[in-house]
């Protein structure tokens, strides 16, 4: 009976031990990077890629003044994600068009993007850029005029060819009401 005691737990041990299997390199590999692929990134790549990336923002911009939400989602991955400051994650193009489309039905969205540093990564790019931003309410909209300026974070990637947001994170630099002017950290 006493070997019993011994060997139960033993064999417990054993077994656990080894269960735990280690993954290879190429396994951790595998995991790891399934879906980024290394290339190599010229100057000139880089250069061509902060132009696109410029010439879709300044196209956003004009859809977002239109009110175009189905056309601006183009830009978009299908599970982007947006970080609106305030509000809960917008997820998704549909969730996209929706929640702007309620936006702009409340006036003009008048944004002014610029490309301020851009980190590149294969097929993956982060945009950190500044914004100003102007609402001109709607008639009838309960909302008052708006001016806002910032900052944002955007993950682009390389999306079957095309550019897409994955990401976007606006931070604004203006204080809160009630805030005052200027806070530190």
């Amino acid at each position: 009976m006493k070997t019993n005691i011994f060997i139960i737990p033993a064999l417990f041990i054993f077994l656990i031990i080894t269960s735990c299997e280690s993954k290879t390199d190429q396994d951790t590999d595998e995991l790891s990077y399934s879906n980024v692929t290394e290339e190599i990134i010229t100057d000139e790549d880089k250069e061509e890629i902060k132009n696109i990336i410029d010439q879709k923002n300044t196209e956003l911009e004009k859809l977002y003044k239109e009110g175009k939400m189905e056309e601006a989602a183009t830009y978009f991955s299908e599970d982007v994600i947006q970080l609106a400051p305030n509000t809960k994650p917008i997820k998704g193009t549909q969730m996209f068009i929706d929640e702007w489309n309620k936006a702009i039905s409340q006036g003009e969205w008048n944004f002014d993007f610029r490309v301020e540093e851009v980190k590149y990564y294969g097929n993956a790019v982060v945009e950190l850029g500044s914004y100003d931003l102007e609402i001109l309410p709607a008639g009838g909209s309960e909302m008052p005029p708006f001016k806002d300026e910032g900052y944002y974070v955007v993950l682009w990637e390389k999306i079957d060819g095309d550019w897409k947001i994955v990401w976007d994170a606006p931070v604004s630099s203006l204080p809160l009401p009630g805030q005052g002017s200027e806070t530190e950290m």
